[in-house]
């Protein structure tokens, strides 16, 4: 089985784009640690096969995760499929969870003109945060992990919020990385879904993009948020490849 050519580098830009609060290697892996808030910040990032044999690797994981009281999570992208790294974690009872597409978009055909009434700004701030956080209700404890996260982004960090008047009804966090940009954390105020603000969002922050040196863009996506993905295809984005994750059985985390 063969990665599509460029699995690793946008792995790479992912790891740079949502930051984890620990990090070590061992053997072409990243491990992260962020006390369990999210899986992309607490998993085994399995980015190349190295050369210690699997089962030690995944042994010597588990016992990381468990030092700091978290089930070993993998996530398993078409690089571990290369050298059976699903089929094992299967075998030993690893449940699959969170199947996601990564999908991109060649932005040479996107118009520079930017939206008026989509406010960015570059760097964190509390109250784009506080919009992200009650429309997505994060539970209040989760609060200052995600501001520790998106404070330690690798890249030009921006967040955008769109209005309507002075009233924000959607938001979405991002990062220029090179030539490509990545798209985050998009949500819509409640009362304002299904009126296209999404839509609106995420072609202005093309066009922004764009105007600052952006040629291609991707995010991710999970395979049952069926809006979700009808509003990024018709956005132009296609999907690139899947990933999942393995977590752990509950029974072997002692």
């Amino acid at each position: 089985m063969t990665a599509p050519p460029e699995t690793l580098a946008l792995e790479r830009l992912a790891l740079r784009a949502w930051s984890a609060l620990e990090e070590t290697e061992l053997d072409g892996w990243v491990l992260r640690f962020t006390q369990g808030y999210t899986r992309r910040s607490n998993s085994v990032q399995a980015l190349d096969r190295g050369r210690l044999p699997l089962e030690e690797k995944i042994q010597a994981c588990e016992k990381l995760y468990a030092e700091r009281g978290l089930p070993t999570i993998f996530k398993v992208t078409p690089l571990a499929g290369t050298y059976g790294l699903d089929a094992h974690l299967a075998g030993r009872g690893y449940a699959l969870e969170a199947a996601t597409s990564v999908q991109t978009l060649d932005l040479g055909n996107t118009v520079q003109a930017e939206t008026p009434d989509l406010m960015m700004e570059e760097g964190w701030s509390q109250a784009w945060q506080d919009r992200f956080t009650g429309w997505s209700a994060l539970p209040t404890g989760r609060h200052p992990l995600l501001a520790r996260i998106l404070q330690r982004v690798q890249g030009r960090a921006f967040f955008g919020t769109l209005t309507q008047g002075e009233r924000p009804v959607a938001c979405a966090s991002g990062v220029l990385d090179g030539e490509w940009l990545g798209i985050y954390e998009a949500v819509t105020a409640p009362e304002e879904r299904g009126k296209g603000n999404a839509k609106r969002l995420v072609e202005g922050l093309k066009a922004w993009a764009v105007g600052r040196g952006a040629r291609r863009a991707y995010l991710q996506v999970m395979l049952n948020n069926a809006p979700a993905l009808a509003l990024y295809r018709s956005t132009g984005f296609r999907e690139a490849y899947r990933y999942h994750y393995r977590v752990q059985p509950r029974s072997e985390r002692d």
